[in-house]
């Protein structure tokens, strides 16, 4: 009873925390929520992950400021007891937002964490109700948690049909005999505006989604079922060719090809039930819109995007653009690793990263199912020009590999800026899971 006790004051401090008006706090508090399950899994506390995941979710839905479609709700009390040093926000300077937001991320990393014993029917079946009302909420942070929520419920309790399912669902919208299948919390996002188009919201949201669920273990599944993975490709490529020019809709198609790229099969399937599509041909027909957003006036959020999808596909996918079909990529990716602009070092940065993924500088290319992964999180000795690291390019069997297939200079070009910038990379979080 004692500690029941405990692990109630726990939760409710968890909570609370999740709400707080600081950053900081609530980072923690996600952090030591997935330690905390974790902790309940290997000692297999009863009902414990089923207990913060489902009081969580209707705590929020039932006290937070702001509804999943923007509409405001009965504002919460401030926390009783919260003692808050000086200079610290005030409880009334909470975004709404931010703590939904926080809650959602909290779950998703619970529910990563957990023993898929650990949570129940109910919980999950809440879990994924939940991210589908979220996932097109009017704040574009809120869409990423929700999204980060039903990938790793789908990857941890989830099975393939159910990843079928709600990707035709949710994401492509598909109909099956009864007709069309729209989800509740969608139809007014996906209704037509004025000029007949889908709304932003709608579109990052089924975006995000089907970022996460293609990188869940089910993805490989789904990229060689046909219906999914003609639907898939053709959203993903209309949304890279926005009609508006959307940033926010056109990063998250890019970061989307990363998993599409990455769970594609080497082999070629051969039955009449299952796509014939190879990593090769998918890298082949998305492949001019990859180069389409390395030109030099395209957005900095877009590349960025784009550069973070290629590493996610480089490390589910070891070797996909050490080929001759991936050699312009390759090359366009040195061209922005290796620019002097001091208006888009982030953009740098980024393709450096990927160069030094898709190399094998690491090692074998990181391997390994890494989710909605963004967390690049490069360490750097250096990035200057200079001297030293050539231990590391001696061993990277991508960079013998590219040095095969290159063209012209751009071998002893690639081998110059990895000795003289990538191998100063100390290394990678390669931390796989779908939140971040």
């Amino acid at each position: 009873p004692e500690g029941r006790g405990h692990r109630e004051d726990l939760q409710a401090a968890l909570f609370v925390a999740l709400s707080s008006p600081e950053i900081h706090v609530r980072d923690e508090a996600i952090r030591t929520a997935g330690k905390l399950a974790k902790w309940g899994g290997v000692y297999g506390m009863p009902g414990s992950l089923d207990g913060i995941v489902s009081e969580w979710l209707d705590n929020m839905a039932n006290h937070g400021n702001i509804a999943a479609d923007g509409a405001a709700s009965s504002s919460p009390a401030s926390p009783e007891g919260i003692v808050v040093g000086p200079g610290a926000s005030p409880w009334s300077a909470v975004d709404p937002y931010q703590t939904q937001s926080s809650h959602l991320t909290a779950v998703a990393e619970v529910i990563s964490h957990s023993r898929p014993e650990s949570v129940s029917d109910r919980v999950a079946r809440l879990c994924l109700d939940a991210s589908r009302e979220y996932l097109f909420s009017k704040d574009g942070s809120v869409r990423e948690a929700a999204a980060r929520v039903l990938g790793n419920t789908l990857n941890s309790v989830g099975d393939a049909d159910d990843a079928a399912n709600v990707m035709r669902e949710v994401v492509l919208n598909m109909t099956n005999d009864e007709g069309s299948v729209v989800t509740v919390s969608s139809k007014s996002v996906f209704g037509a505006n004025r000029d007949n188009e889908e709304s932003v919201i709608a579109k990052h949201g089924r975006l995000l989604a089907c970022n996460s669920i293609l990188s869940t273990q089910w993805g490989s599944d789904l990229v060689v079922t046909p219906d999914i993975c003609d639907a898939v490709m053709a959203f993903i490529h209309g949304c890279v060719k926005d009609r508006n020019n959307n940033a926010v809709v056109r990063s998250a198609a890019y970061h989307a090809v990363g998993p599409l790229l990455g769970k594609s099969s080497a082999i070629a399937t051969h039955t009449d039930t299952l796509s014939k599509r190879t990593s090769t041909s998918t890298l082949k027909e998305m492949r001019s819109d990859i180069l389409k957003g390395t030109r030099a006036s395209e957005h900095v959020d877009v590349q960025v995007a784009l550069a973070r999808g290629l590493t996610a596909a480089s490390r589910m996918h070891p070797g996909i653009f050490l080929c001759k079909g991936g050699m312009p990529v390759m090359d366009a990716a040195l061209m922005l690793a290796m620019s002097s602009s001091v208006k888009r070092p982030q953009v740098q940065k980024a393709f450096q990263i990927f160069l030094w993924v898709a190399l094998q500088m690491g090692g074998g290319g990181g391997g390994g199912n890494v989710g909605n992964g963004h967390a690049d999180g490069a360490m750097y000795v250096g990035t200057a020009s200079g001297g030293g690291g050539g231990s590391a390019t001696m061993s990277s069997p991508g960079l013998e590999r590219y040095i095969e297939l290159a063209e012209g200079e751009n071998g002893r070009i690639m081998m110059k800026f990895v000795t003289q910038t990538l191998a100063k990379i100390e290394d990678l979080d390669d931390q796989g899971g779908m939140c971040r």
